[in-house]
This record gives structure tokens, sequence and C-alpha cells, in this order.
């Protein structure tokens, strides 16, 4: 089963499917496409019955909104990088052409954990990372002028609208019922993977097979402060952060927007509970 973004790469994305397919021809398998976007409600659920894998060709949006039926399916699910940071696919070496057809002959599969963010009665799993505070913001900005495909080029102006006036709000954090951060202004990353946006990575150290959730909070008041903490956290060099590990995260915030694997979640967070979600992804390493 191959989903593909249109508006991934640029517009690459679409343009790779042939290529794609290809490659499941050589794997030795037969292929179908399938257009990700608003219309797909049902339709993937469908097509992945019976189905020898996913293939993602887009970026972490791609597999974000594909994450629940590929994990309900148990149909394992590989990436062709096509969007502007490709977190999980970095995670896993994914690539396309020679990288892909030995990825489909090979068919091993790693399961990994997945992560659920719920705010009331609606609720979403992810891959990679939740996080509250400006990065959340930016994410919002550029998702409110978005007109078709993005590069890095398009964060700029969000960046500096940003820069301007960051969203930058207390803070009441819990891990496991135990108190980590209370009323601090900062950065707060829940993360299931190490990866992060311009290999930033403030957790470093977190585990897709742990059974754990990474919480890394940057205190900071000012856009300097964040600019600072994404320095560090390029060099690893985080000292100074509070962070934890556990299974349960709450999170009040009062008024900051939220982001998950990249896309954009609630602009006013509330009350955010995360967990380790019971479902697990089948991944073809």
């Amino acid at each position: 089963m191959v989903l593909y973004n249109p508006s991934a790469g640029r517009g690459r994305g679409a343009l790779a499917v042939d290529a794609v397919r290809e490659s499941a021809r050589l794997a030795g398998h037969e292929s179908v496409a399938l257009q990700a976007g608003p219309g797909l409600d049902g339709a993937l659920k469908t097509a992945l019955v019976g189905a020898a894998a996913l293939v993602c060709v887009g970026g972490d949006g791609t597999l974000h909104y594909a994450i629940r039926d590929a994990a309900e399916s148990g149909v394992p699910v590989c990436v062709v990088p096509f969007g502007t940071e490709n977190l999980f696919a970095r995670q896993f070496g994914m690539r396309g052409g020679k990288s892909l057809v030995d990825r489909l002959r090979g068919a091993e599969v790693q399961e990994v954990d997945l992560g659920r963010v719920q705010r009331g009665g609606e609720a979403r799993l992810f891959a990679i990372m939740v996080s509250v505070g400006p990065d959340a913001s930016v994410i919002h900005r550029l998702a409110r002028v978005r007109r078709g495909p993005i590069s890095h080029w398009s964060y700029v102006m969000p960046a500096l609208q940003e820069a301007a006036a960051p969203a930058l709000v207390p803070l009441r954090v819990e891990v496991d019922g135990r108190l980590v951060v209370d009323g601090r202004h900062g950065v707060l990353v829940v993360a299931n993977s190490r990866q992060y946006a311009a290999r930033i990575d403030p957790a470093a150290g977190a585990s897709m097979t742990d059974g754990l959730l990474d919480v890394v909070f940057m205190p900071a008041r000012t856009t300097l402060g964040v600019v600072v903490w994404a320095a560090r956290a390029r060099l690893g060099r985080m000292g100074g952060v509070v962070a934890a590990r556990g299974r349960d995260v709450r999170i009040t915030a009062a008024g900051g927007p939220s982001q998950v694997d990249g896309e954009a979640l609630w602009a006013d967070s509330g009350d955010l509970e995360l967990s380790v979600a019971s479902e697990r992804l089948r991944v073809l390493v």
C-alpha cells in the first residue's frame, strides 16, 4: 500500500510514486497507491486489509495521519522521506530506491512504542513528540497561512513573528503523579523519539522501545532564552533542564499552543493528558 502526499517535497512526493511502486515490484510486491488528504476517512483502513506493508511517501505529517490505521491493522510501515524534517525516517535511516527495495524484501519488523495525547474527549496517537511553547506556536502560525507545499523558508516569517511575541506561558507538569514543573515559563517537549527539528534533539536519550516518555522542560521567559536553549540542545549541552521519564504525563498550560509530530494540535492546550499508548507500531527496519 503506497500512501502519498501530493504536496510533500514541494510537489516531488507525487512524482516519486511511480518509482516507489517500481521498488515494490522489484521486491516482489504488487502495489496500490492512495493519495493522503481530507477525503481519506476510512479508505486507508479498508485498503490496509491484507497488505504486506504501508509505504508513506511524504513527511512526518503523512505518517501521523495514517498512524492509527497502521497501528490497528498491524501492517508494518516505512517512509520514503519527502517532508521538511523527516524525523521518523531519520530515526530509522529510511530512504527510497535500493534502500526501500531491501527493506521490503527483508521484511524485518520492529515494534515500537506510540504515545497518546488527549484533551477532554479528543485524542491523537503520536510517534515522535508533543511540545508546548514557541515551537508549537510557529507551527500554528504557519498552518494559518499555508497554501500548498512548504520548505524550510516557509518557517522564516512565522518564526520572526513568534520572536516578537513568544508563546512562553506558565506550565505545570506532572510525571507519573510527581510534580516536576510548577507554574514556570518555558518550552516543554514530551518525546517518544530522540529526533527533533534541525537536529536540536532536546530529548537525546529518548527511546521508542523503552515503554516510557521523556519529558524535557527548558525554562525561559524571553526569545533570547529560547534561542540559547536551542543552541545548547544542538551542542548536546543540556545542563539545567528539568528532565523526567514516565508512562503518564499531565500538563496544565495557561493558554499555550501545542503541536504533535510537527502538526498543529490545540491553539489553547489547557489540560493535556499524555501516556504510552496501548497500541504499538510495526516498522520495517
